[in-house]
């Protein structure tokens, strides 16, 4: 059994609504564990902000939850990853339609 400290270490981790609150605290605990990191937001400020709190470890992204488009243009972005955190409010997926994606596009893309 791997420790709690090995189990993220080499793995690709996404974080939507990394950039601040729950999100930011996950994405810490993932780079401190050695994870490459993945944040996304749709605020390019709060990106911005984040990026250099973390500095170069994290890579980010822009993607709106409420824009179908914008959730699989994410993911191909993205592309294979191993785990998904997905942070932010649920009203600001919009659609049914994003949320599929979200569910779609994890399973998609995850390794």
């Amino acid at each position: 059994m791997q420790s709690e400290g090995t189990m993220l270490k080499n793995k690709k981790i996404v974080v939507v609504g990394g950039s601040s609150g729950i999100g930011y605290a996950v994405a810490q605990k993932a780079l401190n564990a050695g994870a490459q990191v993945v944040i996304a937001s749709r605020t390019p400020e709060k990106l911005d902000a984040a990026a250099k709190r973390f500095g170069a470890c994290v890579q980010t992204e822009m993607v709106d939850a409420a824009d179908d488009q914008s959730v699989t243009d994410f993911y191909h972005r993205v592309g294979q990853f191993d785990h998904l955190a997905i942070t932010i409010k649920p009203q600001l997926i919009a659609s049914a339609t994003a949320v599929a994606l979200c569910v779609v596009g994890a399973r998609r893309f995850a390794t």
